[in-house]
């Protein structure tokens, strides 16, 4: 869970009532007409909460469903910039029970857990102002996915193999959004975002190379953001 959520840049000289008539709500104003609270809109930070469902692709497509994911984002506003950290995870089911594949000893058959991932990311994104109440971004996130995995097979000829492990991923991949202005300090957005795949490292061992890929999924995600 990763992804900016946040307010339009200031305008200094703007003093109109806001959204929540506390003064201006996406001017950046550091007055209030009704004596609350307001925040720095170009250079303070922001907290939000991220709810979604994400849907694997690659090589997980073809045995694990899609599933809800959550997560965690700090962001600090510089200008129309956003830098932010990020923190999600997600827990794949298989789409069956058992698999079954060819093997030199006739059919195997194969029973995944689910598989469990916890993203770490950090990210930056350009954000563009639509009106008052609405602005898009676009970014990129980039970090790893600690991922916890594990599978029994079994052949027609008797033969047994199980695994179970944890391991890493790497992460790098776009994201696209529109933020809308509410009452306070919050804002309310739609994120989407998806892992390109991308190689991350070839290591070379006893039985050739290998070669670790990255994580890829898509995923859309409700933002619920607190700025201050």
């Amino acid at each position: 869970m990763l992804s900016t959520f946040f307010l339009l840049p200031a305008n200094a000289q703007r003093r109109g009532l806001g959204l929540n008539a506390d003064g201006d709500l996406l001017g950046g104003s550091n007055s209030s007409s009704g004596g609350g609270s307001t925040v720095d809109r170009e250079n303070g930070w922001g907290v939000a909460i991220n709810l979604g469902y994400e849907s694997p692709d690659k090589d997980l497509r073809d045995y694990y469903k899609a599933a809800p994911t959550f997560g965690l984002t700090v962001i600090k506003r510089l200008n129309n910039w956003r830098f932010s950290g990020s923190a999600d995870y997600r827990s794949y089911k298989p789409k069956q029970d058992v698999f079954v594949t060819e093997s030199d000893y006739g059919n195997a058959y194969t029973a995944f857990s689910n598989f469990r991932g916890i993203g770490l990311y950090a990210g930056i994104a350009y954000s563009l102002p639509i009106t008052d109440a609405v602005e898009i971004y676009g970014g990129i996130n980039a970090g790893s996915v600690f991922i916890s995995q594990s599978f029994y097979t079994e052949d027609d000829a008797g033969n047994q193999f199980s695994f179970s492990g944890n391991s890493s991923l790497n992460y790098l991949g776009p994201k696209l959004g529109v933020n809308f202005a509410s009452a306070g300090n919050i804002t309310i957005g739609i994120e989407g975002r998806y892992g390109l795949n991308i190689t991350g490292f070839n290591s070379n061992t006893q039985t050739g190379t290998e070669v670790y890929k990255g994580f890829s999924a898509a995923s859309a995600n409700l933002m619920l953001t607190y700025n201050f």
